[in-house]
């Protein structure tokens, strides 16, 4: 029962004070007069739709579940752009007669036309390095006319070649030749190697013997006519005047020669012009008369008959006249 007491006097004290008026105390009267009447005018001030609105404006806590992961296709790789290898040209001899007649505007657009194309071309191992395959197109050439870059897959088959060996390549145009330099390559494949054919050795023939001739009287001999050259006078000899073939740039040095070379492959015109500027090098017209001092697969050391001017060129420029 003194709990249910305690209950209303703390909530309902204002029904409380009537009943126990007569049993409490004087000050017991003061303060249960006040809070009564405080209590009681709680209850009739405070407004049961505002309590309500209040209950329903209280946050509703909403437990977040966690999300199930989506699976992402792999995204799709483009398919690459397919690469016609259908090669352009099949033989480096014809590739270059059809440059002789060109400028150089058209022989410039002709290259951006056909620069990244394929092309399949034959010839003569020169020699055979990391990187790639030295070859010489042109029987009668004393360079390299061309180099072939390997793909990785036909790398090991480098070591298979020989020097001599004669050679047929498919690859990619990606650098064109000038005139110290050989055009390249790139993703270049073996489509064939052979041997070169053996030069047959000439069976000596056995001298039969002539009698000798009863002796004549002395008559007066015709002038003999000038033996007819031969083919081994195409080729110019020690100490033997020729000609230049080509414009071309004389190295006062084999290393300048070199320099110039690598230059030229650069399309680097300021160092050119530099050796130019040092005296290292003369620029010489077709044409020029010069006198061959040491013939050379790559190079020939030559004196200028006009200015005796002494240096180097690519062998294949010095010629008869």
């Amino acid at each position: 029962m003194s709990f249910l007491k305690a209950l209303g006097w703390i909530f309902i004290p204002y029904l409380m004070l009537p009943f126990q008026w007569k049993k409490i105390g004087k000050p017991a009267r003061i303060i249960g007069s006040a809070y009564a009447g405080l209590v009681l005018i709680m209850a009739l001030t405070s407004d049961p739709e505002e309590a309500k609105k209040a209950n329903e404006q209280k946050p509703v806590v909403v437990e977040k579940t966690a999300a199930a992961p989506v699976k992402q296709e792999p995204k799709k790789k483009a398919p690459s752009p397919v690469v016609d290898e259908k090669p352009i040209s099949l033989d480096f001899s014809t590739y270059l007669k059809s440059l002789e007649n060109q400028t150089d505007l058209q022989k410039k657009e002709k290259w951006n036309n056909e620069k990244g194309k394929y092309v399949q071309w034959s010839g003569e191992i020169i020699n055979v390095k990391e990187d790639g395959i030295e070859i010489k197109a042109k029987p009668d050439s004393k360079r390299i006319d061309f180099v072939a870059h390997v793909t990785v897959e036909e790398k090991s088959k480098l070591l298979t070649l020989n020097k001599g060996q004669l050679i047929t390549i498919k690859g990619k145009l990606e650098k064109k030749g000038g005139l110290f330099s050989s055009y390249i390559l790139e993703e270049s494949k073996i489509i064939s190697v052979k041997n070169a054919p053996k030069k047959p050795i000439p069976l000596p023939v056995a001298k039969k013997e002539v009698p000798k001739p009863q002796p004549k009287k002395e008559t007066p001999k015709p002038t003999a006519a000038p033996e007819p050259k031969t083919e081994e006078t195409k080729f110019l000899r020690v100490g033997e005047i020729g000609v230049l073939k080509e414009d071309t740039l004389i190295g006062a040095s084999e290393e300048v020669l070199d320099e110039l070379i690598k230059y030229s492959i650069a399309n680097d015109n300021e160092g050119i012009m530099e050796l130019a500027g040092q005296g290292l090098v003369m620029m010489a017209p077709k044409g020029t008369g010069v006198k061959l001092i040491d013939p050379g697969f790559l190079k020939s050391e030559i004196r200028v008959v006009s200015n005796g001017w002494h240096g180097y060129v690519p062998a294949e420029f010095v010629g008869p006249k």
